[in-house]
């Protein structure tokens, strides 16, 4: 029979039935849909575990040679992306219109903040950046100007980590830092939390400059087929974006050298660089956790569920992709991270930076099952009980 208006208005029993079907139906195919998309690509044995490059920015470097600073914005980028509902709202890229959309002059602007300096929105200090003031873009001035770019655009959002070779003692928060160079675990770890990492290469052979690059990709053996790298792997490859040609993805074999750092040949001279630094910054918020203990887990998805369709919602009703409305997009975020913890979390008693480590990229089946049967109950119930 056909539903009147005043019936579905009134909460007429048969409709509510037939809404708890339709988001039944939308959280399954939600959850189904980040099975497929979320997996990690297959190469007859070897992995390719990518990003999405087109959430990447796009802004090049200069003849002024600032790379660091385009890397850095390239990989802004990425977090305003893929976390809208963690970034939109804040200043990490300039939105100069406020239609919270990138567009190449924001980025562009923000590459020469980012490179020349800026004024703290919320100290009013003036920030040297990377290459001005007496800067030349070393990896305590790169560390130390993101950093500050954090805490002046985007405070309480983000932890900052990294690997470099280099004496740290007296940099700005230097005790986040090891010193070492980067590893393929900590690359591989960074990459499966979805933060943005960018990397500082040198050349193997004295008399040419280094240069900063975007890490978009790990490709390794994969041995025992589950799509994720593991002791006793072997590490194969890296994808990159290069402010020099950031429209593309590259691809580059690696090796590892003295003091098991990575080295690979850079396409643009054709000679052997090697892996320095590797700066990354993860939200401290996992997408799915809509109540913030660190998990994604049953009480975030009766949240999302008790919100579905509600508009004007916010990030603790369901809210993760920051459309303002709890929906199918939400689901299937929450679906794909469901299970995940984080190192880096906001709970009761404020960052706790010792947590537990993201363990997959994508959620078990049977995993999955449980996530769309808590779902549905929930969404029952709360269909029912109007």
């Amino acid at each position: 029979m056909a539903c009147s208006i005043a019936e579905i208005n009134s909460g007429h029993p048969s409709c509510n039935a037939r809404r708890s079907v339709r988001c039944a139906v939308v959280l399954l195919l939600a959850l189904c849909s980040t099975l497929v998309l979320a997996a990690p690509s297959l190469h007859a044995g070897v992995v390719y575990f990518e990003k999405d490059f087109s959430k990447m920015g796009n802004v090049p470097n200069t003849s002024q040679g600032i790379c660091s600073a385009a890397a850095n914005v390239n990989s802004f980028a990425f977090l305003w992306n893929q976390y809208p509902g963690i970034y939109d709202d804040t200043q990490l890229l300039p939105d100069s219109n406020g239609n919270k959309v990138l567009e190449d002059s924001e980025l562009v602007a923000a590459r020469t903040m980012m490179a020349f300096g800026w004024d703290s929105p919320i100290s009013g200090v003036h920030r040297p950046g990377i290459y001005s003031s007496g800067n030349t873009g070393t990896a305590q001035q790169i560390w130390e100007q993101t950093y500050l770019w954090f805490e002046d655009f985007a405070p309480g959002t983000t932890a900052l980590r990294g690997q470099v070779y280099a004496v740290t003692g007296g940099w700005l928060d230097g005790s986040l830092l090891e010193r070492k160079y980067p590893r393929w675990d900590f690359l591989w770890d960074a990459m499966v939390d979805m933060a943005d990492i960018t990397l500082g290469i040198q050349p193997k052979v004295a008399g040419t400059e280094g240069h900063a690059v975007t890490l978009t990709g790990l490709a390794f053996d994969d041995l025992d087929g589950d799509g994720l790298w593991s002791l006793g792997e072997t590490p194969l490859k890296i994808g990159y974006l290069d402010p020099n040609k950031p429209s593309v993805q590259t691809w580059a074999d690696v090796t590892f050298g003295g003091g098991s750092r990575m080295e690979f040949t850079w396409w643009q001279t054709g000679t052997t660089y090697y892996v320095y630094r590797a700066y990354t910054e993860t939200p401290l918020f996992i997408p799915g956790d809509a109540n913030g203990d660190g998990i994604v887990d049953d009480l975030d998805a009766v949240a999302l569920s008790k919100h579905w369709g509600m508009g004007s919602a916010t990030w603790a009703m369901g809210d993760f992709d920051g459309d303002d409305i709890v929906g199918a997009k939400d689901a299937a975020i929450l679906a794909g991270n469901w299970g995940r913890t984080s190192r880096y979390y906001v709970g009761g008693e404020g960052l706790a930076p010792e947590g537990t480590a993201a363990a997959a990229a994508v959620p078990e089946p049977s995993i999955g099952a449980l996530l769309v049967g808590l779902l549905c109950l929930a969404c029952f119930r709360r269909r029912g009980g109007r």
